[in-house]
C-alpha cells in the first residue's frame, strides 16, 4: 500500500513538473514572459500613485471589502450579523462572501499591498491558465511543435494584459485555468491536482456575474459526453458537484437568508422590470454591439480577432482538405454568437410579464453567458492564428508575417488599452516632457489626508453621525471610514432603497434620467441632482448645483447629520443646510464642501413627526 501510495504522489509530481515545463522550450520564448513581468511594473513602481480603474473598482468594491473587515463581524455567524458602517447596518446576507480570498488579503495586508498581490495572483492565473489550456487541450493536435509554442505564448500573453476587473477575483481571468481542468478531469487518468480550481473558485469569485453559467456551460459538455461516449464522465461529475456546494458554502450567509428569512427581501427583487427592457430591433442591436464590442465587464478587444483574424483563417480553411479546423473555427464562433445572443433575449420586453412571475429569480440575469466570451474569442484567437501559420508551411511565408502581425497588434492593443498599464507609461512620458496628466491615482482618489482633515475638524467619533455624500463616489467616504448613508451595493435591502427615495424624491421628479436609473436598477444609493451628469466632480471642473432638492426631514429620520460634496449648493440655506468649511490640497482631485444639517432644520423636522 504504501508502495502504491508512493507510485501515486510521484505521479502527480511528476504531471505537475510537466505542466511547468511547458512553459519552457528552446528559441526566444522568454520575450513573451518578459513582456508579461514588464506589464506589472506599473503597479509595482508607482504604488498609490498608478492609476486604477474607478468603475466598479474603487468606488465600491475596495471600500465595501475594507468596511466588511473592519467590522469586527467576519466570525459572527449570527443570522442578525450587519456592517453598522454602511447604510445603519446592512446585513452580511447582501455582501460579497466573507471566506473570500480578497477578504482574506485585506484582513491580513495594508490595503494597498492586498490590492496589489491580488492584481499579480490574478494578471499571472489568467496567463497560465490560458496557456496551460491552449498547449494541452486547444491546440494539441497542431502538427508543428515550435508553432504551437509560439501561439500559446503569445496567446495567453495578450489574454493576460486584457483589463480584467480585479475586485472581482478568478470571475473571468480564472476561466481559461477552470476549463483546462474540466477537460483533464474527462480523462480517467487525470490527476487529483485538477480538482484544485473547483475547490479554490467559489473562495474566489463572484458567484452571481459568471459562476452559474459556467457551471451551466459544464453540465452541458458532461450531457454531451455521455452522449457521444455512452458513459458518464464522474470525475468531471464529482469536480462540478464539489464547486456548486462550496459555492452555497462561500455565499452561506445570502442562501440562509433567501431560505430561511421570511423578511430577506434585496432591491433586486423588487424593480420596475418595464424601464429597462428592449424592442426587438434593440433586441438585434445589442446583439451586434456585443459580438463586435464586448462588455467593459468582461473585455476583450476581439474586433480585429471577429473582423480579420477569424475571415482569413476560415478562407484559409476552405481551400484544405482537414475539415477539422473549419469546424473548430466554425463551433467557436458559433458558441460566441450564443453567449452574445443570450444578454439581449434577458432584456427582451417579450419576457417581461414571464420574469415578474419568478419573484426573487427575476433578479438572476441569465444573460451573464457573454461573461464567457473573453476566453471564447482568445480560443478562437489561438485556433485562427494556427491555422494561418500552417498555410504558411505550405506556401508563401506571406502567411507567416501576416500571423506575426495579428499577433503583436493583438499584444500592443492589449496593452494600450489596459488603464491600469498605459496611463501610467503616460504618465511616465509626462514626467519627461515635464507634462501634466490629469488621470486620478490611487491615493488621489481616496485622498486619505484630505479626509482625515475633515474628520479631525468635525472633531467626534465617526459612528456617532452619519454622511451623505454629492459629486463623489460615497466609497470614498467609507474607505476612509465614515458611516454612510448611501453607496454603490450589489445588493441591499429594499426596504431601505424605499427610505432613501424619501431622501431624493424631490430631485428624481426633475431628471427621468435619474429616476429610471434609481427606480429601474437602484444599486447605486447616491444623492442625485439634475445639475450633474456623473459621478466625479473634480476641483478642476468647478461645478456649482443652484437648485438641490431633497428632503432634509428623510434625511435626518435617517440620521443624517453632513454631506460631503465636490460641488458648492448655492441654495443650501433654503434646504436647512449649513457651509460649516472647505476642504482642498494640492495632492487631491476633490474640493470638498462640508455641509451640516441645521438646527433649525431639525426642529421643523421635530415639528412634523
Amino acid at each position: 500500500m504504501v508502495a502504491v501510495n508512493s507510485v501515486m504522489a510521484n505521479t502527480h509530481w511528476l504531471k505537475a513538473r510537466t505542466l511547468i515545463s511547458d512553459l519552457w522550450g528552446s528559441g526566444w520564448y522568454w520575450v513573451y514572459p518578459l513582456i508579461f513581468l514588464l506589464s506589472l511594473l506599473p503597479i509595482l513602481v508607482y504604488g498609490e500613485d498608478a492609476h486604477i480603474v474607478i468603475h466598479d473598482n474603487l468606488d465600491s468594491m475596495v471600500a465595501l471589502r475594507l468596511a466588511l473587515v473592519n467590522s469586527g463581524q467576519l466570525l459572527n455567524f449570527r443570522a442578525d450579523a450587519q456592517v453598522d458602517q454602511l447604510i445603519n447596518g446592512m446585513p452580511l446576507a447582501h455582501l460579497s462572501s466573507r471566506f473570500s480570498f480578497l477578504t482574506l488579503w485585506y484582513a491580513l495586508l495594508p490595503k494597498f499591498t492586498a490590492y496589489t498581490i491580488n492584481y499579480i495572483i490574478i494578471r499571472l492565473v489568467a496567463f497560465l491558465g490560458m496557456f496551460w489550456l491552449l498547449r494541452r487541450h486547444i491546440l494539441k493536435d497542431l502538427p508543428h511543435p515550435g508553432i504551437a509554442r509560439h501561439i500559446t505564448w503569445g496567446v495567453a500573453l495578450s489574454f493576460s494584459l486584457l483589463p480584467f476587473y480585479f475586485m472581482y477575483g478568478l470571475t473571468t481571468a480564472g476561466l481559461p485555468l477552470l476549463l483546462f481542468a474540466f477537460l483533464n478531469l474527462f480523462s480517467e487518468r487525470s490527476s487529483n491536482f485538477n480538482y484544485l480550481p473547483f475547490i479554490i473558485f467559489p473562495f474566489y469569485s463572484m458567484l452571481f456575474l459568471s459562476m452559474p453559467h459556467a457551471i451551466a456551460v459544464f453540465a452541458g459538455m458532461i450531457v454531451f459526453y455521455g452522449y457521444k461516449r455512452s458513459k458518464v464522465p464522474w470525475r468531471a461529475v464529482k469536480a462540478l458537484t464539489l464547486m456548486v456546494t462550496l459555492n452555497i458554502v462561500a455565499e452561506f450567509d445570502f442562501f440562509r437568508a433567501l431560505f430561511f428569512d421570511p423578511t430577506f427581501t434585496s432591491h433586486r427583487f423588487v424593480r420596475d422590470l418595464n424601464i429597462y427592457t428592449k424592442s426587438s430591433p434593440e433586441v438585434f442591436l445589442n446583439f451586434i454591439v456585443l459580438l463586435f464590442q464586448g462588455h467593459y465587464h468582461a473585455a476583450s478587444n476581439h474586433r480585429v480577432i471577429l473582423a480579420l483574424v477569424w475571415p482569413a483563417a476560415f478562407a484559409v480553411t476552405l481551400f484544405s482538405k482537414d475539415r477539422r479546423w473549419r469546424r473548430s473555427l466554425v463551433g467557436w464562433l458559433s458558441l460566441a454568437i450564443i453567449f452574445a445572443i443570450s444578454n439581449g433575449v434577458y432584456f427582451w420586453n417579450v419576457l417581461t410579464p414571464l420574469k415578474q412571475t419568478l419573484g426573487a429569480f427575476s433578479a438572476f440575469d441569465f444573460g451573464r453567458f457573454y461573461w464567457l466570451n473573453q476566453t471564447v474569442w482568445y480560443i478562437i484567437f489561438a485556433i485562427s492564428l494556427s491555422v494561418i501559420y500552417l498555410r504558411s508551411q505550405q506556401s508563401t511565408r506571406l502567411w507567416y508575417f501576416i500571423a506575426h502581425a495579428f499577433l503583436i497588434f493583438q499584444i500592443l492593443a492589449n496593452l494600450l488599452s489596459n488603464e491600469e498599464i498605459s496611463q501610467p507609461m503616460l504618465k511616465f512620458l509626462d514626467q519627461i516632457r515635464e507634462a501634466s496628466n490629469q488621470a486620478i491615482s490611487y491615493r488621489q482618489f481616496y485622498s486619505e489626508d484630505l479626509f482625515q482633515e475633515i474628520s479631525e475638524y468635525i472633531g467626534r467619533p465617526k459612528p456617532d453621525y452619519r454622511v451623505v455624500s454629492l459629486g463623489i463616489h460615497p466609497g470614498i467616504a467609507q474607505y476612509n471610514g465614515f458611516y454612510t448613508l448611501d453607496g454603490y451595493f450589489s445588493s441591499y435591502p429594499h426596504a431601505y432603497k424605499s427610505q432613501f427615495r424619501e431622501v431624493i424624491a424631490p430631485e428624481l421628479e426633475k431628471s427621468q434620467r435619474w429616476k429610471d436609473y434609481y427606480d429601474g436598477w437602484g444599486s447605486r444609493v447616491y444623492l442625485f441632482s439634475s445639475e450633474i451628469p456623473d459621478f466625479i466632480s473634480t476641483k478642476q471642473l468647478d461645478r456649482q448645483v443652484s437648485d438641490l432638492q431633497i428632503n432634509t426631514c428623510a434625511f435626518k429620520a435617517l440620521g443624517g447629520e453632513y454631506i460631503f460634496s465636490a460641488v458648492k449648493i448655492l441654495n443650501a440655506r433654503q434646504l436647512g443646510l449649513v457651509w460649516l468649511a472647505t476642504f482642498e490640497d494640492q495632492d487631491s482631485p476633490w474640493r470638498i464642501y462640508l455641509y451640516e444639517l441645521s438646527g433649525s432644520a431639525e426642529v421643523e423636522c421635530a415639528s412634523k413627526i
